[in-house]
């Protein structure tokens, strides 16, 4: 038997709407397992970002069917220098009293949630949230990445080597103490994903249209509250900053 295509029905724009308002609630889930201590659970929000926001030649993302979407307003907390040649993101560096020695990345919204500029939807799609020397990545490449390769939506049995590279601590600071010398911080991925989370929500909470989804800076969390900077009233390192 020959295979036929089927007929599509077209959704109406309030359907649309409701899916939208699904995929972001979707992402606040996700964002709320991260802050529970789950922290893989993060990759959940990957294909709900891609959702939204990813274009290739057979699909178009769900915002460009959204009319209320104001395409100029978009959350944007990274501070990069450019005049320097490493970027780590909008993200801090801390450990645990269980985890003397051993560094990991958190989300910047744990800390501050007031500092951030407006930008246009390209710009901040497209634009640079990480930077090692010439390599750079953006929010659609980390969401693509984890979407597409590393659980989100699919498991690759290779990686592209620059992901590879990422996972690797190849980007990462390292952190050295009366413990451990040089040592790589973890799970900059995961905590990128969760900045970029915070940001997709805080961006369509700007707007000012009917949102009835949860927006979390993920302060005073579970994981929040385990870091060592959380108790001390302060954090090891704000790598929202460059080092030269």
């Amino acid at each position: 038997m020959s295979k036929h295509k089927e007929n599509r029905i077209p959704k109406e724009q309030a359907q649309l709407f409701n899916d939208f308002v699904e995929q972001l609630d979707y992402i606040s889930v996700a964002a709320d397992n991260y802050d529970e201590g789950h922290t893989s659970r993060i990759k959940m929000a990957a294909p709900h970002l891609r959702s939204l926001f990813y274009k290739s030649q057979t699909s178009h993302p769900l915002i460009d069917k959204i009319s209320v979407v104001d395409r100029n307003k978009f959350v944007d907390t990274t501070m990069p220098d450019k005049s320097s040649f490493i970027y780590t993101g909008p993200l801090i560096i801390d450990n645990t009293a269980a985890n003397k020695g051993s560094y990991t990345y958190y989300p910047g919204c744990y800390i501050n949630s007031s500092v951030y500029k407006f930008i246009s939807f390209e710009d901040w799609w497209h634009g640079e949230i990480l930077a090692q020397g010439g390599e750079i990545f953006s929010r659609k490449d980390i969401v693509a990445y984890i979407t597409n390769q590393d659980g989100g939506a699919h498991v690759d049995t290779a990686l592209s080597e620059r992901y590879y590279n990422l996972l690797s601590g190849l980007y990462s600071a390292t952190v050295s103490d009366e413990n451990v010398k040089n040592v790589p911080v973890d799970e900059i991925s995961f905590a990128l994903l969760r900045q970029i989370s915070y940001e997709c929500i805080a961006s369509f909470k700007s707007m000012h249209f009917p949102l009835k989804v949860k927006l979390s800076t993920g302060k005073d969390s579970l994981l929040d509250q385990r870091r060592i900077g959380y108790k001390s009233g302060s954090n090891f390192i704000d790598a929202s900053f460059t080092w030269l």
